[in-house]
């Protein structure tokens, strides 16, 4: 996916400047947990009603449905249908929607282990930051292309972070987030 800087930088909504500003966990986030079975929950997490929360990197936003066939990204956070079963990948960009996980990386403030939300209507699924990386556009990561590594399927629900990194927009910051359930 392209990264470009053609859109107009927008105000952080009053959610994110909470978040940013430590506040505690909106209570709609915690105390609810995902029933039954992975596949079928994860499976209809892209639409209405479904937010993403990662306090750590000062996200919240709701996700909306990409497709796989590519093209140009819009301003929002995107999920890539491509990637493999129970890999909700998430594409945003770095000078917008994904901004705030671009400098908390860039800060060093993103660590393995800390937890991260999606809501799906009422209910809610914890994930915990598993893995942090920085690979080329190419996404060879040890010599292993992406599909092996970052939109492969996996064995328990996850999500999948990516946005640009570097002055040329020349490599990706990729996260994986693994359900704790």
């Amino acid at each position: 996916m392209r990264c470009t800087r053609h859109a107009p930088r927008r105000l952080l909504p009053l959610a994110l400047a909470a978040v940013i500003l430590g506040a505690a966990v909106p209570a709609t986030f915690v105390g609810q947990a995902v029933s039954g079975a992975a596949d079928t929950a994860d499976a209809a997490m892209a639409g209405p009603g479904l937010q993403f929360l990662y306090p750590a990197a000062g996200v919240v936003q709701t996700v909306h449905q990409f497709g796989c066939n590519g093209g140009v990204l819009p301003n929002l956070v995107e999920r890539w249908s491509c990637a493999g079963k129970n890999n909700n990948y998430l594409l945003g960009h770095a000078w917008g929607v994904f901004k705030p996980l671009h400098d908390a990386y860039a800060a060093g403030k993103l660590r393995v282990g800390q937890v991260a939300w999606f809501r799906i209507g009422e209910r809610t699924r914890a994930y915990a930051v598993t893995w942090i990386r920085v690979v080329p556009k190419t996404y060879v990561w040890h010599g292993l292309p992406g599909s092996a590594w970052a939109w492969n399927a996996t064995a328990r629900p996850s999500i999948t972070l990516q946005t640009c990194w570097g002055t040329s927009s020349n490599y990706r910051v990729i996260i994986r987030l693994t359900s704790e359930t």
